[in-house]
């Protein structure tokens, strides 16, 4: 059983969930410990970051960041999934102009209360939102604080989809972790009178994450796996220690070192490898979480 500790990115393809790509690489690195952060819906792409090992504990400390998105709402489409795969529930002809839907884009950037869709991951008395739709059951999800940093429209188009005229537009949307683009997409659309969807959605980053720094899920030979130290530096304030620390914080022990005051400092050691990340105050570190253990150290 493989015992390195990483960040994978993958660049999730369409038509499998996150819980597929966790299982294939389960079965590829052969270790059960990968987990995954930010579930991406069989019918989006994108950006979707695992952890591996150690790394699953790391992931706690960004799955909360903010993500990027490129979307085509269709305008004119509603469904029960506010995406394309769903029921159709309602169809309006229209050719909406620009300045309308500009108009009507601005009421959704900034913090907002946002409902998410039914058919969604969250978890109802313990199960899923949308394993209860499936079921037949009813789901009405309570509004939610998110904020949307950027929503910008970069294109617009008129279709003439089997009769129905309808208004497709790309957007680029900047939100907060828990934010649903398939809501924004449904909202507008009830906004402007014409119900809407998403058509296609595809996650360009999640937090310090994006897609040049992702792999192909079916060339596991060729994938990037990022050291726990590298990600560490791009994400944290980070302070080196020497071999006399590491021994001590592996063995439980609080250091007094001079290093940045916070509740987010990562430790490395002189190679590079993250050794604990934990609160420092008052120039005495308190670690939290501990990656190198003494087993490591007379390996």
């Amino acid at each position: 059983m493989t015992t390195f500790d990483a960040i994978a990115v993958i660049d999730k393809p369409l038509g499998i969930t996150s819980h597929d790509v966790v299982a294939k690489l389960r079965k590829s690195l052969n270790t059960k410990k990968i987990g995954h952060a930010g579930t991406l819906d069989p019918q989006a792409s994108g950006v979707l970051v695992l952890g591996i090992n150690r790394g699953t504990r790391f992931m706690q400390y960004f799955v909360a960041d903010s993500k990027k998105y490129e979307s085509i709402i269709r305008l004119g489409v509603a469904t029960d999934s506010d995406d394309h795969d769903g029921t159709i529930t309602f169809t309006k002809d229209n050719q909406l102009t620009r300045s309308e839907i500009e108009a009507a884009l601005s009421a959704f950037r900034g913090p907002i209360m946002q409902k998410p869709s039914s058919v969604s991951a969250i978890k109802v008395n313990g199960r899923r939102a949308h394993d209860l739709v499936r079921a037949g059951e009813v789901v009405d999800l309570p509004a939610r604080p998110v904020t949307v940093h950027e929503l910008i429209m970069l294109d617009l188009e008129h279709k003439n989809i089997d009769g129905l005229q309808v208004t497709d537009i790309t957007v680029h949307v900047h939100c907060s972790s828990g934010t649903y683009v398939r809501a924004i997409a449904r909202d507008l659309g009830t906004a402007l009178g014409v119900g809407g969807s998403v058509f296609t959605l595809r996650r360009t980053q999640a937090g310090g994450f994006d897609l040049s720094d992702a792999s192909d899920l079916e060339d596991v030979a060729q994938m990037k796996f990022h050291k726990l130290g590298d990600i560490a530096v791009r994400i944290l304030p980070t302070h080196e220690i020497n071999d006399g620390f590491v021994k001590d914080i592996a063995h439980g022990r609080a250091i007094h070192i001079q290093a940045p005051e916070g509740d987010k400092l990562a430790l490395l050691d002189t190679a590079g490898r993250l050794v604990a990340i934990g609160k420092q105050d008052a120039g005495v570190f308190q670690p939290d979480n501990v990656f190198l253990t003494r087993d490591d150290l007379s390996a």
